[in-house]
């Protein structure tokens, strides 16, 4: 795994100060001690935002997402942060970000946080953005879900496994489904 290229986009969208993207990914693993260096910087700016009574709750979601890659329990800090959520933008973020979690190490609550998360986000995307989280989780939703943790795997990997499965599926079902009448036709 290259260095900074895999938290970089996730460390600068969550500690800005403007609305993270929701038809972003998140969940891209990071090292143990990418982790620590990405916690202790998120922990400074938390620190730095609750002096100056700045909102906090995205760089919060960091550092949950930083707990989870040191093999935390985040299951407390997502609570607390749903408890702390001031928004629909929030509301959405923490749940597609838990969702991407969970779908990361393929663990079943996966596709209900992912669902849940899309239809907090949905009024609050673009077209574009909306057609392209709702691939996303069509695909994601091909993967078997399971109890206990798999490998870590980041997005492009866990849609490649996703589009082998959808292929072999295609090979087994009669015709082309529509799962999406309500856009699709």
């Amino acid at each position: 795994m290259p260095g900074n290229e895999t938290i970089q986009p996730v460390s600068h969208v969550l500690l800005d100060a403007a609305p993270a993207g929701l038809a972003d990914w998140y969940a891209a693993p990071v090292t143990g001690s990418q982790a620590v260096v990405l916690l202790g910087v998120a922990q400074q700016v938390i620190q730095q935002r609750l002096r100056s009574g700045v909102c906090s709750f995205q760089v919060q979601v960091l550092a949950m997402i930083c707990q989870w890659w040191l093999r935390s329990d985040v299951q407390a800090a997502h609570d607390e942060l749903v408890q702390m959520t001031a928004s629909a933008h929030q509301a959405a973020l923490l749940q597609l970000v838990y969702g991407q979690l969970l779908a990361s190490r393929k663990l079943v609550p996966a596709k209900q946080q992912l669902t849940s998360g899309f239809r907090r986000a949905a009024s609050l995307l673009t077209n574009a953005e909306y057609f392209r989280l709702l691939r996303r989780h069509e695909m994601l939703g091909m993967l078997v879900f399971g109890a206990s943790p798999a490998l870590a795997q980041d997005l492009p990997a866990l849609l490649a496994e996703a589009a082998v499965i959808e292929r072999l599926q295609r090979g087994s079902r009669p015709g082309h489904l529509h799962t999406h009448l309500d856009t699709l036709g």
